[in-house]
């Protein structure tokens, strides 16, 4: 399973930032989150290696919190990460970094060593978050200083 994580002290310093915006500039950025986590998955799905459809089909997003200020994206496929990092000597964490993600996140998927499998990595999930972030990021900003609100 693949799922993209934040910092949780970083998530609450935004939301105390939050707490203090105006309700229709929460919905907004709410709306602009939602947009982030849609495209997201889309990217996803697109580059989604296809062999029965699994990896596509196991894409999903969904709204963490009622107030749409935090959403989830991620892959419910048990092997997701195996093809997205690759496996053995071929593991590739280019896209995991480009995220901002410390390499102990993929340690969690490195196996016991029993076999010994070299599977090449192709990313799926990561370079569509690496793409879609800076794109949040601007849209954000956008309705931030539409509002006349700055951080």
């Amino acid at each position: 399973m693949i799922k993209a994580k934040v910092n949780i002290r970083d998530l609450n310093r935004l939301s105390q930032k939050f707490k203090r915006l105006e309700k229709g500039l929460k919905l907004d950025v709410a709306k602009d989150l939602a947009e982030g986590a849609i495209n997201i998955d889309r990217g996803a799905k697109q580059r989604a290696p296809v062999d029965k459809g699994r990896l596509r089909a196991g894409n999903y997003f969904e709204k963490r919190r009622s107030n749409g200020l935090l959403w989830e994206a991620g892959n419910s496929v048990k092997y997701a990460p195996y093809i997205e990092f690759g496996t053995g000597r071929k593991v590739n964490l280019t896209q995991l970094r480009a995220a901002g993600f410390p390499d102990s996140y993929a340690a969690q998927f490195k196996g016991r060593g029993i076999k010994r499998v070299n599977i090449q990595p192709q990313p799926f999930f990561f370079p569509s978050v690496n793409e879609e972030t800076p794109k949040l990021y601007k849209r954000i900003k956008k309705t931030l200083q539409r509002n006349g609100k700055c951080f």
